[in-house]
C-alpha cells in the first residue's frame, strides 16, 4: 500500500452550556508513521470571570488551556478497521499551559459529588489502549479569590512532566493488568522538585489507589502566595528539610504516614480587621510559643513519621482528597492538634 496522508483544519466546539469553546489548528494522520496528531489545542471561556461565576451560582473553576499537541504513535489501523477499538504505542501530551482560578466568594456545592478518574476514564464511549503516556514538561497554575483579601491567592507547578504505562477503559485489558502507574515531577513554585508516584487499581470497585511522594528541601516563605490571601497567618521564616509521604486511598478513607523535618519556623499572625493588615504583637507570641513547633525533630531526635488518618469528604475532588490527607499528617509534626482529636 502507498503511503498517504489525511489532514483537516480549525476545528471548533463549544460546550452545550455555552461556557467553553475547544478549537485546535490541524489533525495529521501519516500512514507511512502509523501516527496522527493534533495542534495547538485550546481550551478557553466564552464568558468573563465575573460572568462565569454569576452563572454557574456556586463555586466553579474557570480554566484556560493551551497545549501544543497532542500525538497518537504508532497507531494499529488494522486494529481501528476491524473493530473501532484506538490502539497506539505512545499518547504524547506537549507543553501545555493550564490556568485555573476559582472564586471562593460564591457558596460551596454541598451537593456535588465530583467523579473518579477511573469512572471518568470507563465512560469514555470510544475503546482505547495506549501502551504508554507522556506529558511533555508543561505549567499549571492555581490561584483563588478569598473573603479575606482582593488580591488572588496562587500556587504554581512548573515543568511538569508525567510518564505512565498502559493506558484503557477496556474491560478485557484491565482485568489483565488493573494497574495504571504514573511517574510525575514537577517543580513547585519554581522552587524544590516534587516527585509524585500514583498507583491506580482500575479494576477496584471502592477505587483503590496509592499516592507516593517527596519534595526537596525548600524555604518556607514562597508559600504565603497561597496562605496570606486565605488566612490570617504569614509565614517569616521556616526550611523545609525532609518531606515524604506514602498514601493507601479508597472511597472512604486514607492512611498512610508522612515524614515532616523543618527548622526555623515561625509565622506572624495578622490583624485583619484594619485596611492595612497589620502583626499582631501578643497572637504572634502566643502562636509561636504556646502552638506551633519551630523546628522538628527538636535537638539531636530522628526523625519520626506521622501518622495518616484521614475521611473522604463526597463533596471534594480527588486532588482535595490527597491534599488533604497529607495535610492531616503534617500537623502533628506542626504542633497542631489534629480536628479528630
Amino acid at each position: 500500500a502507498k503511503e498517504f496522508e489525511i489532514s483537516t483544519t480549525n476545528f471548533s466546539k463549544k460546550t452545550k452550556n455555552g461556557m467553553y469553546e475547544f478549537t485546535a489548528d490541524s489533525l495529521i494522520y501519516n500512514s507511512e508513521k502509523h501516527n496522527a496528531i493534533l495542534t495547538n489545542i485550546e481550551v478557553k471561556p466564552l464568558l468573563s470571570v465575573e460572568e462565569f461565576n454569576r452563572r454557574s451560582i456556586f463555586q466553579a473553576d474557570y480554566v484556560l488551556s493551551k497545549t501544543d499537541y497532542i500525538e497518537l504513535k504508532g497507531i494499529n489501523e488494522s486494529l481501528w478497521l476491524q473493530k473501532k477499538i484506538l490502539d497506539a504505542d505512545k499518547l504524547v501530551i506537549g507543553n501545555t499551559d493550564l490556568n485555573v482560578f476559582r472564586n471562593k466568594r460564591y457558596p460551596f456545592n454541598e451537593k456535588q459529588r465530583p467523579p473518579w478518574p477511573q469512572d471518568l476514564l470507563k465512560n469514555i464511549k470510544q475503546q482505547f489502549v495506549f501502551d504508554s503516556v507522556i506529558l511533555k514538561p508543561s505549567r499549571v497554575i492555581y490561584s483563588e479569590l478569598s473573603d479575606l483579601s482582593d488580591e488572588r491567592g496562587s500556587v504554581s507547578f512548573n515543568n511538569l512532566q508525567l510518564k505512565a504505562g498502559t493506558l484503557s477503559n477496556m474491560q478485557n485489558i484491565i482485568s489483565k493488568a488493573p494497574y495504571f502507574k504514573a511517574d510525575a515531577s514537577t517543580d513547585l513554585m519554581n522552587q524544590a522538585k516534587l516527585s509524585v508516584n500514583f498507583n491506580f487499581d482500575l479494576s477496584s470497585k471502592n477505587h483503590q489507589h496509592s499516592v507516593k511522594g517527596s519534595l526537596q528541601p525548600i524555604s518556607m516563605k514562597p508559600f504565603n502566595s497561597i496562605i496570606q490571601k486565605a488566612s490570617p497567618i504569614q509565614i517569616e521564616s521556616g526550611q523545609i528539610d525532609k518531606f515524604n509521604f506514602d498514601i493507601s486511598l479508597d472511597n472512604n478513607l486514607a492512611t498512610g504516614e508522612v515524614y515532616f523535618g523543618f527548622h526555623d519556623f515561625k509565622i506572624n499572625v495578622m490583624n485583619m480587621e484594619s485596611s492595612e493588615a497589620k502583626k499582631s504583637k501578643l497572637a504572634t507570641f502566643w502562636a509561636n510559643h504556646m502552638i506551633f513547633n519551630s523546628q522538628n525533630p527538636k535537638g539531636n531526635d530522628e526523625l519520626q513519621p506521622e501518622k495518616i488518618s484521614y475521611e473522604r469528604d463526597v463533596q471534594r475532588s480527588v486532588i482535595n482528597y490527597w491534599w488533604k490527607a497529607i495535610l492531616e499528617g503534617s500537623k502533628p509534626s506542626l504542633g497542631i492538634k489534629s480536628e479528630k482529636n
